[in-house]
């Protein structure tokens, strides 16, 4: 069976960690294990049949511990199998972890990058504008030197055709359009809020649209 101890899993937003409290059967102690959001190096959410029913499970691949020794020829990692009674709290799970990995990914290549801050500026308004063809999301940006920025998220980005990924993305924008660097991260969650709706309302209108194209006779 996959599942070998009971427990609760939880998460730290303070200390940007994971909190696993284990319960032993028949016991009312508990064992509690701390892993450092740092250390999640990939996430994956997968189903698995035990004899008549499914196991929702949640795979965590975690990277060594700053004091375990590594070499050339020797990376120890770390695999934690995560199984939930529901598929809506493991998706949750999934999603959520996804996204923290990739906030701390753009935070680490954002100090990775020496920046010179003279001539940037920060985001003082922010405005809607209907996409043009070919365009998920328009963004005009006002800034606090006056001058004005456009944002366009294409569906290419959003299809897999492009090999930049949403966080480079906004990255490579805040750069071009000369926006302080410390606005990135709030400005990731805003593109990323403001896809995620155009995603759904597109996918909603395809399926109105479905629906209008069948025709039932009584």
């Amino acid at each position: 069976s996959l599942v070998q101890r009971s427990g609760q899993l939880m998460y730290d937003e303070t200390r940007q960690t994971l909190q696993i409290d284990l319960v032993e059967k028949g016991e009312c102690s508990s064992e509690v294990k701390v892993v450092e959001l740092k250390r999640v190096k990939s996430v994956k959410a997968m189903d698995y049949i035990e004899e008549a029913r499914v196991a929702f499970v949640l795979v965590v691949n975690l990277r060594p511990e700053d004091t375990e020794e590594i070499s050339e020829f020797y990376a120890p990692e770390e695999q934690a199998n995560f199984q939930f009674a529901r598929a809506e709290d493991r998706d949750c799970w999934d999603s959520g972890l996804r996204h923290l990995q990739t906030v701390r990914e753009m935070a680490a290549a954002m100090d990775a990058v020496e920046v010179h801050t003279i001539g940037y500026s920060r985001i003082k308004r922010v405005r809607l504008e209907e996409p043009r063809a070919g365009v998920v999301v328009a963004v005009r940006f006002e800034l606090a030197n006056g001058q004005e920025a456009i944002m366009e998220v294409k569906e290419t980005l959003l299809s897999g055709k492009s090999k930049m990924k949403l966080n480079e993305f906004v990255v490579d924008w805040v750069q071009k359009a000369r926006v302080l660097p410390s606005e990135t991260t709030s400005l990731y969650r805003l593109v990323y809020s403001l896809v995620h709706r155009a995603t759904l309302e597109m996918k909603t209108a395809d399926i109105v649209l479905r629906i209008n194209d069948c025709h039932f006779e009584s």
